[in-house]
């Protein structure tokens, strides 16, 4: 990959000005790690280092950085066309997108039975939420997806709103129409937002449901950390 050795030197460069270190990683660079580790260990210690520096993770030379490249493979492995790293899971990206699909006070729909952190987003971005039930298992009495026919009806009675939350896989496992819930949103003209953290992996195998990208979802909030590896 071009540009490695000035990373490297970067790395080198921090680890030499033995900084004070008040954040993770907990080993501090070395110091707090065993010595039974050997000096090999706590040597590359040192090169571990926190987000953001000028250099190593953050463009300091208007070349990318290994950030940058990190993303856009990432981009490239999803067929997305634009992927940003969390540090807080997909509850980060739950608020993200809440604060990033419309101006505080406009209208959104939402299922019912979406992670606490989409709640917390709209709060946060002072949107108003129109509720979207999901089908309830009767066998099971627990809830899997909204169905596209659910989300016309919504759509059709706010129609004021500009985007439309939803949840697939859930916790559980199963798998919205989300082909189906595209189609219907945009045909509405409002954005489908997808939170897709239990699928991750659904790109890389056909043998599973079709991942909401693919479907046509505007926007996708993943959580590789999961189940992925």
């Amino acid at each position: 990959m071009s540009g490695r050795t000035p990373y490297l030197d970067a790395l080198g460069a921090f680890a030499g000005r033995v900084p004070g270190r008040f954040i993770v990683p907990g080993h501090k660079g070395g110091p707090a790690l065993p010595e039974a580790l050997g000096a090999e260990l706590r040597a590359a210690a040192a090169l571990d280092v926190p987000l953001l520096l000028d250099g190593v993770d953050v463009d300091g030379g208007g070349c990318g950085s290994p950030l940058d490249e990190a993303q856009t493979l990432a981009a490239r492995a999803w067929g997305a066309g634009r992927t940003w790293f969390l540090t807080g899971g997909a509850t980060q990206g739950n608020l993200a997108a809440c604060l990033a699909v419309a101006p505080r006070g406009r209208r959104v729909v939402v299922q019912r039975s979406s992670h606490s952190s989409t709640f917390h987003g709209l709060a946060l971005a002072g949107l108003r939420p129109t509720y979207a039930l999901p089908h309830v298992d009767p066998a099971l009495a627990i809830a899997h997806c909204v169905d596209p026919a659910t989300l016309d009806d919504v759509l059709a009675a706010t129609p004021e709103a500009v985007a439309a939350f939803v949840v697939s896989p859930t916790y559980y496992g199963s798998a919205a129409d989300v082909a189906g819930l595209a189609a219907v949103a945009h045909a509405r003209g409002v954005l489908l937002v997808v939170d897709e953290a239990w699928g991750a992996h659904l790109h890389f195998s056909d043998l599973l449901p079709q991942d909401a990208l693919a479907a046509g979802a505007d926007l996708v909030i993943s959580s590789t950390h999961k189940h992925l590896g």
